[in-house]
């Protein structure tokens, strides 16, 4: 299967860190893939609240989520800090 290739906004807006916790892991024992998407989420909740919006009220518009795409390049495990950054195209 090819790999594929998810173009990166060019601008990074937010930056935040983030601590794997026991829930976010499977029964693999690293990050599960639904705990990925959680972690964007709080990623852009923490910069929503940096400028006092919220996902109901984004500077007058409200927010919802119409499609994710994940690229896995390694595997985390309990305990690890990512350094998660967000951008918009």
């Amino acid at each position: 299967m090819p790999r594929l290739n998810l173009p990166l906004p060019e601008k990074v807006l937010f930056r935040t860190c983030i601590t794997v916790q026991i829930g976010d892991i499977n029964y693999g024992n690293h990050l599960a893939n639904d705990a990925v998407l959680r972690l964007c989420h709080e990623c852009r909740m923490r910069w929503l609240a940096r400028h006092g919006f919220s996902e109901l009220d984004a500077g007058g518009a409200g927010l919802i989520m119409a499609d994710a795409a994940v690229l896995y390049l390694a595997q985390a495990h309990h305990g690890d800090e990512l350094a998660v950054e967000m951008g918009a195209a």
